[in-house]
């Protein structure tokens, strides 16, 4: 008896992960690839921002504030880290919280024109997390084809949106998430790749430990230039050592601050304030500012492309 513990134990294993599995979000509405024209040699510019679903003034504020930067610079898009509706996402395309967390909030005249793309964060997943990406059929610029997928800016930048609420694996890159990460990074034709997934895998935060997912998780971050979570109310950039990647959490657009414990050692900045990451790029650097609610420019990194991509960081 005791000789067949160890295959009912792989059983009972396989049956947990697969019922773990049967929970991640399931609708389509295209492939996994998102292609947007881009001009190799011209900059381009991205915000990112996480945790901003609450209808509340903290995400109304954050709102201006991207509406000022996009008045003022040419965006290319917005990348959304994930809880976009808070408490607990919605029910369908038709709930009203569409209206007046999404609808209402990114229809100021610049943003209004801007291509959102999306992925899920935890509070999206406690309620329908199929009608936020069925929603793409519902509203024109909400990009959310599949519940990871990527997008190519020309051959200048691809951006790989990850679901890291359910970060299997199962062989198969059409279905899940480690397996189109490692497609991509081994399939990569552009000249930068980043990633973006709800949780971070290193951080400062006071509230949100990154656990043993984000221990699992780092090495595959490590081989992106960068990888933007949210997740963590507060702005932070981390830089592992011995790690090719940066490491951003932009989990500051709305719901409530956790302001940062005491910065853990890989931390470059970590501050407790409202505020968004803008993402400057071009074929030598990518500049990553972070930006607060007022509009001032709180951390500026610029990551290069030579020198062994060695980064300069000002405060």
């Amino acid at each position: 008896m005791f000789k067949l513990w160890p295959v009912v134990a792989i059983v009972i294993f396989l049956m947990g992960y697969s019922h773990w599995r049967g929970q991640s979000a399931k609708y389509s509405t295209g492939n996994h690839n998102i292609q947007v024209q881009h001009n190799d040699g011209e900059v381009l510019r991205l915000i990112a921002f996480g945790d901003y679903g609450t209808g509340n003034e903290n995400q109304e504020r954050v709102m201006n504030l991207v509406e000022n930067i996009c008045q003022q610079k040419k965006i290319h898009g917005i990348l959304l880290l994930g809880d976009n509706i808070y408490m607990d996402g919605v029910k369908d395309i038709h709930d009203p919280k569409w209206q007046n967390i999404i609808e209402k909030p990114f229809s100021k005249p610049c943003i209004s024109k801007l291509p959102l793309y999306p992925i899920l964060g935890n509070h999206d997943y406690k309620g329908n997390p199929d009608a936020q990406i069925e929603y793409s059929k519902v509203k024109a610029n909400w990009n959310f084809p599949n519940r990871f997928y990527s997008i190519n800016f020309g051959k200048l930048l691809e951006v790989v949106a990850l679901d890291t609420n359910y970060a299997d694996v199962c062989l198969d890159d059409k279905e899940c998430v480690l397996d189109f990460a490692y497609q991509r990074i081994e399939n990569k034709n552009s000249r930068w790749q980043i990633a973006m997934g709800h949780h971070p895998v290193l951080g400062s935060s006071s509230k949100h430990s990154p656990g043993v997912q984000g221990a699992l998780l780092k090495p595959m971050f490590c081989q992106f230039d960068a990888y933007l979570a949210g997740h963590s109310h507060h702005l932070e950039h981390v830089k592992p050592e011995g790690c090719q990647g940066e490491f951003f959490i932009s989990g500051a657009a709305g719901a409530d601050l956790y302001p940062p414990k005491e910065t853990i050692s890989e931390s470059k900045f970590a501050k407790g304030v409202y505020g968004v990451l803008e993402l400057t790029v071009d074929s030598s650097k990518i500049q990553y500012d972070f930006i607060d609610e007022h509009g001032n420019k709180i951390y500026n990194y610029t990551n290069l492309l030579i020198a062994k991509r060695q980064g300069q960081s000002t405060l």
